[in-house]
């Protein structure tokens, strides 16, 4: 189900991208079996700043520190704590924001003026159903999921970034070299 569901994706976004071209010169190249991240740069022109959901681990910093490099602006939520304190020095803001605040999530990325997400870091799913302070949107999405796997879990949340105007880009958009 997930594969098809990223595969029409990948299909909608080959005839946009196909669409807005020039024609017949572009070029699709593979990377790990999807197309490489092309609808990503596309949008990296377009937005405003670039925004990172952050979990745990290296991948937000490195990206962050990509980003920067490539000269984009890059703002960051938070949403476990612990999160790399080296992730403050790369972006232009860091906010700590809590998962199970989710109706703030939004309305900060909004404030911000993003319109392109990245999704990095480990949130453990087990916080989601251990109880901890959480928000109406957030206990509706949770109670919204048809199974509480990985897969329908992450679904469920981009979805409904998506239905609130953000595009999510692909984690290798920056980090190719990983």
């Amino acid at each position: 189900r997930y594969l098809s569901l990223k595969r029409r994706r990948m299909q909608h976004l080959d005839s946009l991208l196909w669409e807005a071209s020039s024609g017949p010169g572009v070029c699709f190249c593979r990377h790990l079996g999807f197309y490489a991240d092309l609808w990503s740069r596309r949008l990296s022109t377009l937005a405003d700043r670039i925004g990172i959901l952050a979990g745990h681990g290296r991948l937000p910093v490195c990206f962050a520190a990509e980003a920067r490099k490539q000269g984009l602006e890059a703002v960051a939520i938070e949403l476990a704590p612990g999160a790399d304190p080296e992730l403050a020095t790369l972006v232009e803001h860091l906010y700590p924001v809590s998962m199970g605040c989710w109706q703030e999530v939004i309305d900060t990325l909004h404030e911000l003026q993003v319109r392109e997400l990245y999704l990095l870091g480990k949130v453990d799913k087990r916080f989601l159903f251990s109880g901890a302070q959480m928000d109406a949107r957030f206990l509706r999405l949770v109670a919204s999921l048809p199974e509480r796997n990985d897969d329908s879990v992450i679904l469920a949340f981009v979805a409904d970034l998506e239905r609130e105007g953000f595009a999510i880009g692909d984690q290798r958009y920056l980090l190719c070299d990983l």
